[in-house]
């Protein structure tokens, strides 16, 4: 985790503050978070690094403090800043995935708080829908086409990188030869290995695919599609 006054890179850096709060008639922060979801892969995150910008002035501030709070409530980083000194800090990938939250206060003299501002962004493990199949094909009007596949989640920096994510919903949506959009036909949940089954009754030619809605701590994933022939 990289942290630098917003005047040290304010050569690449967009400017986030059209005046100074020192403007302003009462205390306040100001607080920015550029990016609101991080998404963690096995070696990299996307997108690399996410800005959080801050700042605190105004009557009887005498110091601002900015807190970032990992998903568990555990305080991971904090800094103290002058009053009216704009800082950023750029956060990049961490293996704790959730919502993680920044806080941040201006204080009196007397430590008092007078102002605050907190904002919450989402770091969350990428997941992969392999091996999805839809079968058999071709296959006659009025009997089943099962949908197979496996859901999986990474485990950042950690071999074997990515292992079945149990319990987990997933949708089932079916797009008809010719036609403008997907409807879903049905849900089911994975088992203990990632696996999953839903048998339908196939009445049209068309694709088939899966879709896990994600969760806290773990991304969305569309599968590839499969086309089914119905005779």
């Amino acid at each position: 985790m990289r942290h630098v006054a917003m005047a040290a890179v304010a050569s690449f850096v967009p400017v986030l503050w059209v005046a100074s709060p020192a403007s302003a008639d009462t205390p306040k922060v100001e607080l920015t978070v550029s990016n609101r979801l991080i998404v963690n892969y096995v070696e990299r995150c996307t997108p690399p690094e996410d800005d959080v910008t801050w700042a605190g002035d105004g009557p009887g501030v005498s110091k601002v403090v900015m807190r970032l709070y990992k998903p568990s409530g555990e305080r991971a980083y904090s800094e103290t800043a002058r009053p009216g000194e704009p800082h950023i800090i750029d956060v990049n990938c961490s293996p704790n995935f959730g919502k993680w939250t920044v806080k941040v206060t201006a204080y009196n003299a007397k430590g008092k708080a007078l102002a605050e501002r907190s904002a919450s962004y989402w770091e969350k493990g990428n997941t992969q829908i392999k091996a999805l199949n839809a079968a058999p094909e071709p296959v006659r009007a009025g009997g089943k086409v099962t949908v197979t596949g496996r859901l999986m989640h990474v485990k950042y920096r950690q071999a074997p990188w990515y292992i079945g994510y149990a319990g987990k919903p997933i949708r089932v949506y079916f797009k008809a030869t010719g036609a403008s959009s997907w409807r879903l036909m049905g849900s089911t949940t994975t088992g203990r290995d990632g696996r999953f089954r839903k048998s339908f009754t196939a009445r049209k030619t068309g694709a088939w695919r899966a879709y896990f809605p994600g969760t806290s701590a773990f991304d969305v994933e569309t599968s590839p599609s499969d086309v089914v022939k119905v005779r």
